[in-house]
């Protein structure tokens, strides 16, 4: 999970998860809601005055991911104002969604792509509309629909990134997660399977990708370059072999070896906890 709208995609960039803001926060999370298992208490926290509570709260109803709790946090999600308090990547609005796809509700995915749609942003109304606070409802949204994995989903994920009339970063998030589907694909059964599937999929958007076109749009291929090469940066706590064999595979005289050499350096010094 990555706040793309924050960061500049030049080459290659990262983004840390929730649960790495989470272990580095000074915040003091409150375990007494993390650790809960009481239903009532826990739907009360969804309106606690205290930000931190409500999030625990959500983070917390995800993890049990009982479907009684849909209703809850989609009003929780509806009433929850855009504009927090917490200097962190993520909100209520964020979690409530993340949890939604948790419970397995069956009518969870169609909400959470009707989100979607109304806070996506037309390249034309950037100005206008872009805000962190939407970019987290729409990150929120597609990782949620990540994780639902369905074909439905796959395809919603698709069309907003085909679509050139939105807003790149936009593109960039649904495009990721795309590709997340495609890694937890049931038919990807091994390690070596996983990192094939990445691997053969970066040699067909290889670069190097100039960013943007030159009419000023962005490159689409240079999107899907980086999504895949994000989910690698990820997984590094075990794909490192087979992210040597793919540089071998590489002829030292291929200006592209040099670009996967530097991804490589970079998961080398920044190693998974």
């Amino acid at each position: 999970m990555r706040l793309l709208f924050l960061t500049i995609l030049i080459g290659w960039c990262w983004m840390p998860s929730f649960a790495d803001v989470l272990e580095q926060s000074q915040i003091q999370w409150p375990r007494y809601i993390l650790e809960s298992f009481n239903s009532d208490s826990l739907a009360t926290f969804l309106s606690s005055d205290s930000e931190i509570d409500r999030i625990a709260a959500c983070i917390r109803i995800g993890e049990l991911g009982e479907k009684k709790y849909y209703p809850t946090l989609l009003a929780t999600f509806e009433r929850e104002p855009y504009r927090t308090g917490l200097d962190l990547h993520y909100g209520v609005k964020y979690h409530s969604l993340i949890a939604m796809a948790k419970t397995d509700e069956a009518g969870a995915e169609e909400t959470i792509k009707r989100i979607a749609a109304r806070h996506l942003i037309k390249r034309n109304d950037v100005d206008r509309q872009a805000t962190s606070d939407t970019i987290l409802v729409l990150q929120g949204a597609f990782d949620a629909l990540g994780l639902i994995a369905s074909d439905d989903a796959k395809e919603f994920l698709d069309s907003v990134f085909k679509d050139n009339g939105i807003y790149w970063p936009i593109r960039s998030m649904a495009d990721y997660n795309y590709w997340k589907i495609g890694v937890a694909d049931t038919s990807i059964s091994s390690k070596a399977d996983t990192a094939n599937f990445l691997f053969s999929h970066l040699d067909d958007f290889r670069g190097p990708n100039r960013q943007f076109e030159s009419d000023g749009s962005i490159n689409a291929v240079f999107l899907i370059e980086n999504s895949i090469r994000t989910i690698i940066y990820e997984n590094r706590g075990w794909i490192m072999p087979y992210l040597n064999n793919y540089v071998n595979s590489i002829s030292i005289g291929d200006p592209y070896r040099h670009s996967i050499l530097e991804l490589k350096t970079d998961m080398e010094r920044n190693p998974a906890e």
